[in-house]
């Protein structure tokens, strides 16, 4: 990212008008697309952290020919996030938000004489700008897109290797918050 994208938006921080909403303290339980389970705490009134975890399973297998081939994988992901509360008017508030993950995949798949193991892992930096639309105070949608820089290391049994890759990407989500009373 440049200096001057940068000193764009620790200016943008500073300057910004105070959200109006009290949500200092409120807590709630967020789902996200893609899929995702996490929590929402606002620390101030502008600041929220937003931990998740994602879980996922995949098993393929095929019958052709004399071979049969089959692969079973998991990957399992956590994420943080922070957004800081920019605006609010008309029950939406806007902020930004920075984000950091790290994802896992395995997979083991086995044709006749053989078990092959790859593994994967995923650290993700992105900065996103996003939405927060309270339709009634407990019940909210968000949405935000941003930029993110990955880097992928991939280990493979089967090539005895090791490869490394990284660069950008467009990210965004949408999701639902259920706020508990306080």
């Amino acid at each position: 990212m440049s200096t001057h994208r940068i000193y764009f938006l620790l200016a943008a921080l500073v300057f910004a008008r105070p959200a109006a909403a009290q949500d200092a303290g409120r807590r709630g339980v967020m789902l996200e697309v893609p899929a995702a389970l996490g929590f929402i705490w606002h620390a101030t009134d502008r600041v929220a952290l937003r931990p998740e975890v994602n879980l996922s399973t995949s098993k393929t297998s095929s019958n052709s020919g004399a071979s049969g081939f089959t692969a079973d994988g998991l990957t399992w992901g956590v994420a943080i996030s922070a957004p800081y509360y920019m605006t609010n008017r008309d029950n939406v508030r806007t902020y930004v938000s920075p984000r950091v993950s790290y994802a896992r995949s395995t997979t083991d798949a086995g044709i006749p004489g053989a078990t092959l193991k790859s593994t994967a892992t995923q650290l993700v930096y992105s900065g996103s700008f996003g939405a927060q639309y309270a339709p009634i105070r407990r019940f909210n949608v968000f949405g935000e897109t941003g930029y993110s820089f990955s880097s992928i290391k991939n280990t493979s049994t089967a090539l005895s290797s090791t490869s490394t890759t990284s660069g950008w990407s467009v990210r965004s989500t949408v999701g639902v918050i259920l706020y508990f009373e306080h």
